[in-house]
């Protein structure tokens, strides 16, 4: 089958239940009024930063700066990511539906320096693989206790890592991934503590809408 006619047929199996004008309204709205917490508050500039880059590209809102290079993470995040996978020691970051912490983030900062590919390629579809099946129930547990602030900011990261990671393969089952998972994760959005967990959350969005204007247009 060719790759176009599989593309076409997998598109139209994705269905998010939000709109893009509903995404699109909600990250608007609550970017503003977080804009006025970072200001007020003076911290969590980075990460609002970065949700401006991101909003800039949907062409949502205008951005006076942007990064000087399209990678996201620096060299100091790439040596945190290499530290975190040789503690690993060759195992899987899930096993038996037990999480790793930090798979999320440090999966999507190895993809993007095109580091450990072979591992990185499949833990990506052992964590797609528990997502799938496990669906709102997935990633319950962790090696380390975590609270539920530290759990959300997980399968946040793994959303944002799935997004990632189906634009820079043109893999679109991690796009839907993706969907559900933001989609799931948006009832515990207002039990969210703190400004920075919120704006990681409306990027997580960001990022889903990025990936879904390359590769569903």
């Amino acid at each position: 089958m060719a790759r176009s006619s599989l593309f076409n047929i997998i598109t139209k199996i994705i269905q998010p239940h939000l709109s893009q004008q509903k995404i699109k309204k909600f990250i608007l709205e609550q970017y503003q009024f977080m804009a006025e917490k970072v200001e007020k508050e003076n911290k969590d500039k980075d990460i609002f930063h970065q949700l401006t880059w991101l909003l800039a590209q949907l062409g949502w809102v205008s951005s006076i700066s942007q990064p000087a290079e399209t990678q996201q993470y620096s060299s100091e995040d790439y040596k945190l990511a290499e530290t975190w996978f040789e503690g690993l020691y060759g195992a899987p970051v899930i096993n038996k539906g037990v999480l790793v912490a930090g798979a999320g983030k440090h999966l999507d900062i190895l993809d993007e320096k095109e580091a450990q590919i072979k591992f990185v390629r499949q833990q990506a579809e052992y964590l797609l693989r528990h997502v799938e099946s496990r669906r709102r129930k997935s990633m319950q547990k962790f090696a380390e206790p975590l609270n539920r602030q530290a759990m959300l900011e997980e399968k946040i990261a793994v959303a944002i890592f799935f997004s990632s990671y189906a634009r820079r393969h043109e893999d679109l089952r991690f796009l839907n991934a993706a969907f559900k998972l933001n989609e799931w994760l948006a009832s515990d959005y207002k039990k969210a503590k703190g400004t920075a967990l919120r704006l990681y959350f409306l990027k997580a969005l960001a990022e889903q809408e990025i990936s879904a204007k390359e590769l569903l247009v």
